[in-house]
């Protein structure tokens, strides 16, 4: 008699190679990022940076919190659905300081879909 085997491979992911990237190409501002319903755990995106975004909590819903730090001063948040990353946006900006006013796009990069915010 044989018994089953069950051999399970983990490997380390290339960052460049996650599902979302988040871009932060503003020259002042920090995005401070999240998934919604996980507040002790965020992420930094420093001005003209890329990070890896990996879901936290995959079973929760699939909302990424955004906030944007520009001058010690925050935004309220912006949060964006991942169903909402293959929709049409508006011209409304995403975020506006008293210094800039600060909008999103998506595009793809491989396999990543990238959430870019950018000054207008």
């Amino acid at each position: 008699m044989q018994d089953a085997s069950l051999f399970i491979n983990l490997q380390e992911q290339d960052p460049s190679d996650t599902l979302i990237q988040i871009k932060n190409s503003t020259t002042n501002g920090e995005l401070v990022v999240n998934q919604q319903g996980i507040y002790d755990t965020k992420y930094s995106v420093l001005p003209q940076t890329t990070l890896p975004f990996a879901w936290l909590q995959p079973c929760l819903n699939n909302t990424v919190v955004f906030r944007l730090i520009a001058s010690n001063r925050h935004s309220a948040e912006f949060s964006i659905k991942l169903d909402d990353l293959t929709k049409s946006l508006d011209d409304k900006p995403a975020f506006e300081t008293e210094y800039e006013k600060i909008n999103y796009r998506f595009s793809l990069s491989g396999r990543s879909r990238v959430i870019e915010f950018y000054p207008v």
